[in-house]
């Protein structure tokens, strides 16, 4: 005669080999929302670290351009600005009115 039974479970233990899920629903609830909010702050570093990438491509492409001739360099500045706004810092008043030879 074959008996009917669940197979066995193991519950899981944290790194300090204490059983994960004790205390009731209500830890396992939180452990979700922690869970939760890990994989959402993990997808918006992600998501940060590409938006860098992006900028510094437009740099280098601002760079590229005033280099090959193709821009001029208050352009260049503007394009810049756009992209990473802030990041040009101090510019001396002569060049920025364009009397800078």
């Amino acid at each position: 005669m074959t008996e009917n039974r669940k197979p066995a479970t193991v519950r899981p233990v944290d790194g300090l080999g204490i059983p994960v899920g004790l205390g009731g629903s209500n830890s396992s609830e939180l452990s979700e929302a922690k869970s939760d909010r890990q994989a959402f702050v993990l997808a918006t570093l992600r998501s940060v670290s590409l938006r860098v990438r992006l900028i510094a491509s437009e740099i280098d492409a601002a760079g590229t351009a005033l280099k090959g001739g193709l821009i001029s360099p208050e352009t260049a500045l503007e394009w810049v600005e756009t992209m990473a706004p802030g990041c040009v810092g101090y510019l001396p008043a002569a060049f920025a009115e364009g009397q800078a030879a």
